[in-house]
């Protein structure tokens, strides 16, 4: 079925719904009852004159495809795009401009895609529950006829909803059905989240070869930067390395002008920092914060990150020299507004612990700084915000020690290993 005669498949099931019409009522005088049912459940290939017709008989004007002009096609076919190119903030201007005409695109043969569209928003935004439930059911009752593309990207947005079921199912269904590295990226970003390493690898190799047949230039950079992230993770600093000062080859080889993407050469100098930081190279650690400072906001005028100055701050804090570590945090504070990254609200919290920690010399005694230390262990856990996994594992281990609560420090050391 073709994807403009499943989009009115789904408006009329959609608008008598909303009107509270049974199938009888509304067929009246137009069609049987089984072939309304047949048509809201993408049986048949609906003949356009009933359709209309069942539409009018509701108040509803019908947008064929000659209604929408090059330019409104383009905006579609670019939001998509820029999904799949990680270029998420840009879909919320192609997004305002589609808004405009909402009412038309929900009426016409561009239905599934603008819901798809406006799904995608809410999740990316985590607004509206209940609507977005109420485009997951209307989108479920097509499924399994939609076009490959869009029913593979149903099953990504499917798989992000805050109480998603079946996350990995969702995000391997949308593999299997589409060649497409984006997918395999985001699975294995949740692999790592479920603390299966080795596996999220395989998928970040499958992303990679995706990426490369595509041309996708910023998937590959994402890809590079989470293979860094992992093997941080599993304690191999040595491919961290390689893999991160990859990725600050790849950046230096485009003469790439992309914020967003130049952010990844701040984070790969971030995570060659944590792994001189966790093999106590801290003269190095010190030297490449200082290059992040210094490039990123000397250079470009930019802030990417201020995991510099918090690590820095951590340093002279366990070097005794709390007035230096307490002047790298207001230095921080100072820029969390013009942070770029989603990592922001994970930077602002670590500040907030490594404040407190200043401020309260029997920290380790505290039931708020293990308290803190949870939420930024939970937040390491559920987002990508891996870069400081290791700093906050390390933290809790040394506060569970310090209670001499040892199966506690065991079971974070254990992981560790």
């Amino acid at each position: 079925m073709k994807t403009k005669q499943y989009a009115l498949c789904a408006l009329v099931k959609l608008y008598r719904k909303k009107l509270n019409l049974s199938q009888s009522e509304l067929v009246n005088g137009i069609c049987v009852p089984s072939y309304l049912s047949k048509i809201e459940n993408a049986e048949v290939e609906p003949n356009l004159q009933i359709i209309t017709l069942l539409l009018e008989k509701m108040g509803i004007r019908l947008y064929d495809e000659k209604s929408f002009s090059e330019g409104e096609n383009k905006v579609f076919a670019d939001y998509f795009e820029y999904i799949f190119y990680f270029k998420h903030r840009d879909t919320e201007v192609l997004f305002e401009i589609l808004k405009k005409k909402s009412k038309k695109y929900f009426n016409s043969v561009r239905l599934v895609d603008y819901l798809l569209i406006e799904w995608h928003q809410l999740i990316y935004h985590r607004k509206k529950q209940k609507r977005q439930h109420e485009i997951k059911e209307l989108l479920e009752s097509i499924e399994n006829l939609m076009p490959v593309e869009k029913r593979s990207f149903f099953y990504y947005l499917r798989a992000f909803m805050e109480d998603a079921s079946d996350i990995i199912g969702d995000l391997t269904r949308a593999i299997e059905i589409s060649n497409n590295g984006f997918y395999s990226y985001q699975l294995a970003s949740v692999l790592i989240s479920h603390e299966n390493y080795f596996e999220s690898i395989n998928y970040l190799d499958l992303a990679e070869r995706y990426f490369m047949d595509e041309g996708n230039f910023r998937g590959l950079v994402y890809t590079k930067n989470m293979r860094a992230v992992v093997y941080s993770l599993l304690g191999n600093y040595k491919m961290v390395e390689k893999h991160a000062r990859g990725v600050i080859k790849l950046l230096e080889y485009t003469y790439t002008e992309d914020d967003f993407i130049m952010g990844f050469r701040y984070f790969s100098f971030l995570n060659i920092a944590i792994v001189m930081q966790l093999q106590e190279r801290y003269e190095e650690m010190c030297e490449i914060c200082r290059l992040i400072i210094h490039e990123q906001e000397k250079k470009y005028d930019r802030v990417y990150t201020t995991g510099p100055y918090l690590m820095l701050s951590d340093y002279y804090f366990l070097n005794s020299d709390h007035e230096k570590a307490r002047e790298f945090l207001t230095e921080a504070r100072k820029r969390h507004d013009r942070i770029l990254t989603t990592d922001r609200d994970y930077e602002i919290a670590l500040c907030s612990l490594y404040e407190y920690r200043l401020e309260n010399p029997d920290y380790l005694k505290s039931k708020v700084y293990e308290k803190q230390l949870l939420e930024l262990k939970k937040i390491t856990d559920k987002r990508e915000c891996f870069h400081f996994k290791e700093t906050i594992r390390d933290k809790l281990k040394e506060f569970y020690v310090a209670n001499k609560r040892y199966k506690d420090a065991y079971l974070i050391a254990e992981k560790q290993s």
